[in-house]
């Protein structure tokens, strides 16, 4: 595993994309390390792998020994609480699902908890899902919108705003609180221009692919695994930048990248690594899919030889991003962040100098304050730097996920 931010990142990404029931030298060399556990939640609340987490520590004693009878009880009780949330999801799916097939609609199931029991071993207290997403043809959505208001659930957004710009409606049952998502595609025009610009028919050749998965009383279909990569990688993207600023967004990246390692090493039979490139490059999002296996392999998942080779090598965007996933206490910049505002703090008025030093106004020594201000500042606030770097690189990643990566990654210094 590649040296990364923290003691406690390294042990979030050993829990989420490794086999984390099984002893190696890595977790050695964690366990001789100190641990500081707030800072390690806060970490696994923000990347939603808590529920791993307490997997991997209870299959490492020697780490988890280190915790306070507070922080395992903790764990235990999000485990817990997953768990039962997620059979009531799977309760409900199971009840839609029976009722989209009287009405003759054809429903694949994208993610949620069909792709938990293929991936997790059928455990569902190890992901949280937060809710229930079907993708149907777009023409029978007014049968899947009527279906729902039937039941009782609810409609919060502008259908038709919607059915015209975007690429799903949400509903939400009122007294249980299950939001269900109707997709009729899985990016919209505002999305970056890497993922905007995806053909509706790829959702047609999902369809004549996707496979049956038991599940309830008749089962239910998922995308083939070859489709599911593809899926759960845009899935990724989508989320990093989820409004149009420069703003790019760790949150829940750990727990979307454990997935796709998971897909990787349960469906390895069933995927044709040409197959998935040839439909990649059909619909032109080679450049977006790529980067996320090189991703997995910069923060230590076992990524097989034939999966390697489809990643060819690891981009400038790989490490960038690599970089970003587990920066502790990512900060996010307003639009209206100017260099000025830096400048007036730095050098501020000779009054305000004066006041601040304890100096006449007239005193020559004042201009010597001027001088070693910046260093001063640097020292106490290091972390300023580090905030335009942080924005030097957001812009750099969002110009490359709207298509811009020779313009831009060639004329900065990442």
């Amino acid at each position: 595993m590649r040296a990364l931010h923290s003691n406690e990142a390294q042990i979030l990404c050993r829990c989420s994309l490794s086999d984390s029931t099984s002893w190696c030298e890595e977790d050695a060399e964690l366990c001789r390390r100190d641990v500081d556990w707030p800072k390690l939640l806060q970490g696994a609340y923000h990347q939603a792998v808590i529920p791993l987490l307490n997997r991997y520590l209870h299959f490492h004693h020697p780490i988890s020994g280190q915790a306070s009878p507070a922080v395992i009880e903790e764990l235990h009780k999000v485990s817990h609480s997953c768990l039962l949330w997620n059979m009531q999801l799977r309760l409900q799916l199971s009840l839609l699902l029976a009722r989209f097939r009287s009405a003759a609609i054809e429903t694949i199931v994208l993610k949620g908890i069909p792709m938990t029991e293929l991936l997790y071993g059928g455990d569902l207290s190890l992901r949280r899902s937060f809710d229930i997403d079907l993708l149907i043809r777009k023409n029978d959505f007014p049968k899947a919108d009527a279906l729902l208001r039937d039941l009782g659930f609810q409609v919060w957004q502008d259908v038709e705003a919607r059915l015209k710009n975007d690429f799903h409606v949400g509903y939400r049952e009122p007294k249980t609180g299950v939001v269900v998502e109707i997709h009729w595609h899985v990016t919209r025009t505002g999305h970056p221009g890497r993922l905007s610009g995806l053909r509706s028919d790829i959702v047609d050749k999902w369809f004549e692919r996707a496979q049956g998965h038991t599940f309830g009383d008749a089962g239910c279909l998922v995308l083939h695994a070859e489709d599911m990569f593809v899926q759960l990688c845009l899935h990724f993207w989508k989320h990093r930048f989820p409004d149009a600023t420069p703003n790019f967004t760790n949150q829940g990246a750990l727990m979307q990248l454990a997935d796709v390692a998971r897909l990787i090493v349960v469906a390895r039979d069933r995927m044709d690594w040409s197959e998935i490139l040839r439909q990649t490059e059909e619909f032109r999002i080679t450049e977006v899919v790529r980067p996320v296996i090189e991703v997995l392999d910069l923060l230590g998942a076992r990524i097989p030889e034939d999966t390697r080779r489809f990643a060819v090598e690891v981009s400038d965007v790989a490490r960038l991003v690599a970089g970003k996933i587990l920066i502790d206490n990512q900060l996010r910049f307003p639009n209206d962040y100017r260099t000025t505002t830096v400048l007036q703090h730095v050098f501020p008025p000779l009054e305000t100098m004066a006041e601040r030093y304890g100096l006449p106004a007239k005193d020559r020594r004042l201009y010597f304050r001027y001088l070693t201000r910046p260093l001063e500042l640097l020292l106490r606030h290091s972390r300023l730097v580090s905030r335009r770097s942080e924005r030097r690189q957001n812009l750099v990643l969002r110009a490359w996920i709207d298509g811009n990566q020779d313009a831009v990654l060639k004329t900065v210094d990442l």
